[in-house]
């Protein structure tokens, strides 16, 4: 994994909660995540503070990722 990273830029993402460990196994492995490891449900601050060099978001249904708050997400994530 290491050189892997080293020789291809992964993309980064922020996943908004836990997934099946299988899957957050796998999301490892094709990007550089940024884990909820609390599973807590993120505010829109926290959506947008926490998405902050990442190129995006793997959210759930749960998330309040309405117009105001992507409007308001870095360059990087639209």
């Amino acid at each position: 994994d290491f050189w892997f990273k080293l020789i291809i830029q992964m993309k980064k993402i922020l996943v908004t909660r836990r997934l099946l460990r299988s899957s957050e196994e796998k999301a490892s492995k094709i990007f550089d995540v940024k884990f909820n490891t609390n599973d807590e449900l993120y505010s829109q601050e926290k959506l947008i503070k926490f998405s902050a060099g990442c190129d995006g978001i793997l959210s759930a249904l749960t998330d309040k990722l309405d117009a105001e708050t992507i409007n308001k997400l870095p360059e990087s994530v639209k």
